[in-house]
């Protein structure tokens, strides 16, 4: 992740996200503090490696390797927190965070929202909430199939979140944003 002042054409700070970034940062403007602003980063798996067993060359599943999703101070690059993942990755789906993430306003202001694919010995999609400030998780949803969709907040007359998420089988969740 770089930042670069653009009217100087200078290079502000860059950010090593160890991993593989096809991800959409999220962004988050303080709304306390003016001068604050925060980028949400996910990491997912590299490439499956491809080994030559004769004639064919066959994919090669791998142990669990880390995925990171982070909070990054946007104005000086500093990792504010990180929550590693152990993924593993088969021949249609790359473990890790492949997809933008919920940054969480009215009563799930206190959250950001994320969904890791294949973590810790599942092939499953987890949906994980986690507390702005700390990282520390306040709730996990298993969705049994794998999916690389990005979930979508939706709230509410009263302002009260729900999570929407749709998995590779087809399926659509509905999750209360706050449990």
């Amino acid at each position: 992740v770089q930042c670069i002042d653009i009217n100087k054409m200078q290079l502000i700070y860059a950010v090593d996200i160890k991993g593989n970034g096809e991800f959409t940062l999220s962004i988050e403007e303080d709304k306390i503090d003016d001068n604050r602003l925060y980028l949400y980063s996910g990491t997912r798996l590299d490439f499956l490696e491809q080994r030559d067993q004769g004639e064919a060359i066959v994919e090669h599943q791998d142990d669990a390797k880390d995925a990171y999703f982070r909070k990054i101070d946007g104005l000086t690059g500093q990792i504010l927190w990180e929550n590693v993942y152990k993924c593993k990755q088969d021949e249609n789906f790359r473990g890790g965070i492949s997809s933008a993430c919920i940054v969480g306003k009215n009563d799930l202001s206190d959250y950001v929202i994320y969904s890791v694919v294949m973590a810790d010995e599942s092939h499953a999609t987890k949906v994980i909430c986690a507390n702005k400030q700390n990282g520390e998780t306040v709730w996990t949803k298993e969705i049994l199939a794998q999916s690389k969709t990005t979930p979508v907040a939706i709230y509410d007359k009263e302002g009260k979140g729900y999570i929407l998420f749709c998995d590779a089988n087809g399926h659509v969740s509905l999750i209360d944003g706050a449990t």
